[in-house]
């Protein structure tokens, strides 16, 4: 609790003359309220996709203040984005959580992030998703040293625009290892005007874990780590930002696990998106395609994987439809046999048979989480957020349920000015390729109405959520809250 008073005292300490200097207002945000539910944790629904703001625990009150650099119409050459957002728990659960703390200069396009920073990578919809792929919200924010191109800037034609960006985070330490880092980096291409009817999208996001050291006993003949530890060194970074494999002559002092696989472990997606834009509305179809260790570009063995989405959103301010969101998620091949595409165009099954047990590695046993939490699609549950029945018996998988389909729907609407948010999962969870399970169904239900307190000038919130199935135990939750912006 202490290292978290000294963080947000620094982070005021330099906020403060950045507000001065950008002369930006200055914007606030308070909640207060409680969770209740009938199990010893919440809902589904009223926990995922939240940064890690919700409590880990019911009958727990939530005091959230967020303060924030205000978007304004000016387009300043040098400019300065701050935000900070502090989370006080109590009741069944005790905490502070600092979910966002970070300071983002910007010079003409160009921008640079560090700190903690609540962010969505890929290409889908921004709102109402079920998450993106690899990296979708679901988590408190990796602190991140960042720097990168926001917005789609033209490149060379007036109807080609890119962004992307560049991050070293830290994973600090967690159950199994710890002190190791983040890599990641992106590159997105849109094919269109601001104001064109029709754009294409498509670009990849690339992650990886690396460094650290394992908490975990290492054993006399391991191969996995070098003085017990995993590389960190400039040579192995230069191996994680290109991921290839690497040439036995110059990887002497290393371990045979890296040279043998990639140095660090690798999760990635390729996206490819549409878009409609007209007078009353916009239309968006996405996909997203997993990538384990660089595979599927290759091979094209697993392009069935990934999300299908579909987002339908209005334009006029008082219809009861504001936004629809279908999404379809499918992670079933990994790479366990050849796929559609990669048949018809007879290319050579390369990674057939080569598992890719999404989301968890030989090295960094807690897998691609943080804090305990999924990074990417919060469909692929860590083992111990499941029924026991339905886990097995091994205390180095994190997430051994990640074969699996899953059908989402998203609705926001309003009536009158109340806002209405509903969200419908059904899915089919299978274990994973080399620990597959019966076939497990899952129904997670949530409903949300925000309701106008002008008189307090805020707003009252109340949320009910509801699981039934036989992944995660049967689930009844309630959420109320107040909220208030200046």
């Amino acid at each position: 609790m202490k290292t978290h008073y000294a963080t947000v005292l620094l982070i005021f300490l330099v906020i403060t003359p950045l507000m001065v200097f950008s002369q930006k207002e200055l914007g606030y945000d308070v909640e207060i309220g409680g969770y209740f539910a009938t199990n010893s944790t919440l809902p589904y629904w009223m926990q995922v996709n939240q940064f890690g703001v919700p409590p880990d625990s019911p009958n727990t009150a939530l005091l959230k203040q967020r303060f924030y650099s205000k978007n304004d119409s000016l387009k300043r050459f040098l400019d300065f984005d701050y935000g900070l957002e502090l989370n006080v728990l109590s009741g069944n659960q005790t905490a502070i959580r600092l979910t966002e703390a970070y300071i983002q200069p910007k010079l003409g396009a160009f921008h640079l992030m560090l700190g903690r920073k609540k962010q969505v990578h890929g290409i889908g919809d921004s709102t109402l998703s079920s998450g993106s792929m690899t990296w979708s919200g679901n988590t408190q924010p990796l602190p991140e040293a960042q720097i990168g191109i926001s917005e789609y800037q033209k490149l060379v034609f007036n109807w080609f625009y890119f962004k992307g960006h560049l991050s070293h985070g830290w994973f600090q330490e967690q159950t199994y290892v710890k002190d190791y880092f983040l890599h990641q980096k992106s590159l997105y291409f849109r094919i269109g005007k601001n104001n064109a009817t029709v754009k294409l999208y498509g670009g990849i996001l690339h992650s990886a874990q690396w460094g650290g050291t394992p908490k975990y006993e290492i054993l006399e003949n391991d191969t996995k780590t070098v003085n017990g530890k995993f590389p960190s060194d400039w040579f192995t970074f230069k191996q994680v930002f290109f991921p290839k494999e690497a040439i036995v002559d110059t990887t002497l002092g290393y371990s045979n696990f890296e040279v043998e696989n990639r140095f660090g472990a690798h999760i990635g997606q390729v996206d490819f998106a549409a878009e409609i834009n007209t007078n009353s509305f916009t239309i968006l179809g996405y996909r997203q395609i997993p990538i384990e260790t660089g595979r599927t570009i290759g091979s094209l063995s697993n392009l069935d994987d990934g999300v299908y989405g579909l987002s339908f959103m209005s334009k006029k301010e008082h219809t009861f439809l504001q936004k629809l969101v279908i999404e379809y998620l499918f992670t079933m091949n990994q790479h366990s046999y050849q796929g559609l595409i990669a048949r018809l165009l007879n290319i050579p099954p390369k990674d057939y048979m080569n598992d890719a047990f999404l989301f968890n590695h030989q090295q960094y046993y807690d897998g691609w989480t943080y804090n305990g939490r999924t990074i990417g699609s919060p469909f692929l549950i860590p083992q111990n957020e499941i029924r026991t029945e339905r886990k097995i018996n091994n205390d180095f998988v994190f997430i051994n349920n990640n074969r699996i389909r899953a059908l989402y729907f998203g609705f926001n609407g309003k009536i009158n000015d109340v806002d209405l948010t509903l969200r419908t999962s059904f899915s089919n969870n299978y274990g994973a390729i080399s620990l597959p399970t019966k076939p497990a169904a899952q129904n997670s239900y949530f409903f949300q109405a925000s309701i106008p307190l002008k008189r307090f000038g805020g707003s009252f919130k109340t949320s009910i959520a509801l699981d039934q199935g036989n992944l995660i135990y049967d689930n009844y939750g309630v959420n109320v809250a107040f909220c208030k912006s200046w």
